[in-house]
């Protein structure tokens, strides 16, 4: 009897390792026996007869037992699954952030009557990185870095996140974030008492110096969100209603990642792109010459760039401040978009930065000194001198 007793459980355990191999796992069922307290006991004759009812066999066509021993186990790997939620959700690899404006339902007591009203509120975004998970948001009064960087650290302690994981911080060039003495980030590294890796977003760098040599040439001011008084600034905002000339002046477009897939390109990126390679070969097809470039708006550089490419190619004569900002477009500016567009992985910033210092070597020296001044300017790179 006690050698068929062995037997009976060697035979057992090897079934169980083999349906283990096979795949077969109960975590959801060993999740749910452990919260309201079932045995393993009981919960392993629950399982079985479930199996049975739904007649699942395993590969050589044998009724399928699930073991006390597995329940157990499985409800150990709820246990050890739960407390590493619990501490992923209280360390933080990396956190990203950004200012918004938003508007904001508030109550005025005026007369004893109280009274509804709209007002814009600034308040600061939080996600969780890598995978750009929302946590929260703080409401600011001050746009200072000293006061959103207590802001920050208060948000974190009142959620219980600890900052001893933390490797980085993610956000734009702003100097408020981004300065090397007084910006969020470094009060962050002063605070923690270590380095940390600064993530500053690419995107917002490359349209600093399309913005600036924009603003040096065209010397325009704005009177709204959609309308300007310089020259240019003028011309693209009526530049779609005229014909595309033959034989304007090609500029060869280099250094541009792989061809991505359009459908997951925006109207303004695709548009941009297809312009840009018409520049290059010198011919516009017919039907993107019969597209409308996006509405003007002067806080989205891409569609201001996408504008001035076809103003170019509808000009017999461009001026030489448009030539200047369509070589500035076509050798830095739109390669530059599509290689962070393709290369968005946060190990390829140092790299695209310095591909970026290299493709402007090749501009005019005019346009060199304005794109030099610009990367001096940012205090995130204020430690570089004659860069280009």
């Amino acid at each position: 009897m006690h050698d068929q007793n062995n037997q009976r459980r060697l035979t057992m355990s090897a079934f169980m390792m083999e349906t283990e191999e096979q795949g077969y796992d109960c975590f959801n069922f060993a999740l749910v026996c452990d919260r309201f307290g079932v045995p393993d006991r009981i919960a392993s004759a629950l399982g079985t007869a479930l199996l049975q009812d739904f007649k699942i066999k395993d590969k050589h066509g044998k009724p399928l037992i699930m073991d006390k021993s597995k329940v157990r186990r499985e409800k150990e790997k709820c246990r050890q699954e739960v407390l590493r939620k619990r501490l992923d959700d209280t360390n933080l690899l990396a956190f990203s952030f950004d200012g918004r404006k938003d508007d904001t339902l508030t109550i005025d007591k005026i007369d004893e009557k109280y009274h509804t009203r709209m007002v814009k509120e600034p308040h600061l975004v939080i996600l969780r990185e890598p995978n750009s998970e929302l946590i929260g948001y703080v409401r600011l009064e001050h746009e200072t870095a000293e006061y959103k960087t207590t802001k920050l650290n208060g948000f974190f302690n009142d959620k219980n996140i600890s900052l001893d994981t933390l490797i980085g911080i993610c956000t734009d060039g702003e100097p408020t974030n981004t300065g090397p003495h007084g910006g969020i980030i470094r009060r962050f590294e002063l605070l923690l008492k270590r380095p940390l890796h600064w993530f500053v977003c690419l995107l917002h760098f490359n349209k600093l110096p399309f913005r600036h040599l924009f603003e040096a040439l065209d010397k325009s001011t704005s009177t709204g969100p959609r309308s300007a008084t310089g020259k240019l600034s003028r011309q693209i905002e009526t530049c779609e209603t005229l014909p595309v000339v033959d034989g304007f002046q090609k500029i060869e477009l280099q250094n541009m990642p792989p061809a991505p897939e359009k459908k997951e390109f925006s109207t303004d990126s695709k548009y941009s792109y297809d312009m840009a390679h018409a520049i290059s070969s010198g011919v516009v097809p017919v039907d993107l010459a019969n597209i409308k470039p996006g509405k003007i708006v002067h806080s989205r550089w891409l569609t201001k760039a996408a504008r001035l490419m076809r103003l170019y190619v509808t000009t017999e004569n461009p001026d030489a401040n448009l030539r200047i900002l369509i070589e500035f477009i076509i050798k830095c500016y739109v390669p530059m978009y599509f290689n962070i567009k393709y290369y968005s992985s946060v190990v390829y910033g140092s790299v695209l930065f310095f591909k970026f210092i290299g493709w402007s070597r090749f501009l005019e020296p005019r346009l060199r000194k304005i794109v030099n001044q610009v990367i001096k300017d940012n205090s995130y790179y204020a430690h570089s001198e004659n860069i280009l």
